[in-house]
């Protein structure tokens, strides 16, 4: 077996070189990651001034391309992020404002000479920039963002349409891409989508009125026919006989749904109203074939002298 680890000490910079049978594998220092094949010690600079959006084991995400942490962050690894830069024996040249390019042919001393390859990083990590469309550049990317979604860093990130002044009449409600505009009670979405038109819940019957409805904006008002009265939301017969003065005497009331009628005895009849009970004059009509006397709510025959009555009308000689 060789020792790997007695023959570079560079092996697992900076961390322990642990030799295997026919390998050897990193102890990583504090800060560090072990790479996928376990042999080399990453740290988060290495990582994220050259080709990563993220690294570690919970995946941080790195500063963003530009900010002033990452220029911190890349110049104290003597990372130069604008114009290349230098590395050990092995290592990787970056350039550009997001890292993506590296020395071709495996490395080298300090990249001179080196021939730099853009590293497609859209192919290399297929969920950058979703949930858009990731553009790869030379030396970067970009994010392409469809409708209701922005560019943050490496992610298509939601547009909140609805603290931006969204042009929904009564009320907004954000969804992942775009928003929906909703109505109060009483109210519809029109037909542009942000507009809301008052519902007649009267004509669609909607309601819970139980004779008369009337629409009111956002709302209706129930309301009751003559001769009724309102509790609540229904409509209850009013006994018009229980007031004063209802069908004067010889009169009697007779309470009807939503109404009343007067009945007048024998003798009476009704005047033009219908609410006063008039005298009956039978002797206009003429009831007796002999003077006829008439009364309230009656009338007499006078028999001629000698004769007498059995009907109203009929005369006997005695």
């Amino acid at each position: 077996d060789i020792d790997e680890c007695a023959e570079d000490n560079q092996y697992c910079s900076p961390g322990v070189c642990i030799n295997t049978d026919g390998g050897f594998e990193c102890d990583c220092d504090e800060g560090y990651e072990r790479s996928d094949d376990g042999m080399a010690c990453i740290g988060q600079a290495q990582c994220c001034c050259t080709v990563g959006v993220a690294w570690g084991p919970e995946c941080e995400l790195c500063p963003s391309p530009g900010s002033s942490e990452r220029m911190e962050l890349c110049t104290d690894r003597n990372l130069d992020i604008d114009h290349g830069g230098k590395g050990g024996n092995g290592g990787g040249v970056i350039a550009g404002g997001g890292g993506g390019m590296s020395l071709g042919g495996g490395g080298g001393t300090g990249g001179v000479g080196g021939v730099f390859n853009d590293v497609d990083e859209c192919a290399a990590m297929p969920d950058l920039c979703a949930p858009g469309r990731c553009v790869n550049t030379i030396g970067s990317f970009r994010c392409v963002c469809g409708a209701g979604y922005r560019a943050a860093g490496a992610a298509c990130v939601d547009v909140d349409e609805c603290a931006r002044g969204a042009p929904c009449a009564h009320a907004c409600r954000n969804t992942d891409g775009s928003y929906d505009c909703t109505c109060r009670a009483g109210y519809e979405l029109d037909d542009d989508g942000a507009a809301c038109r008052d519902v007649d819940e009267c004509e669609r019957g909607d309601h819970t009125c139980q004779q008369i409805c009337t629409n009111t904006r956002g709302s209706f008002e129930c309301s009751c026919e003559d001769g009724y009265e309102k509790h609540g939301d229904a409509c209850v017969d009013v006994d018009e006989c229980q007031e004063e003065g209802i069908c004067p005497t010889p009169g009697k009331c007779v309470n009807l749904l939503g109404s009343y009628r007067c009945v007048c005895p024998r003798g009476f009849r009704l005047d033009l109203t219908g609410t006063r009970c008039l005298d009956r004059d039978e002797c206009e009509e003429g009831r007796c074939q002999s003077p006829c006397r008439n009364y309230a709510g009656k009338y007499r025959c006078d028999c001629p002298a000698g004769t007498y009555s059995t009907s109203l009308f009929l005369f006997y000689p005695i």
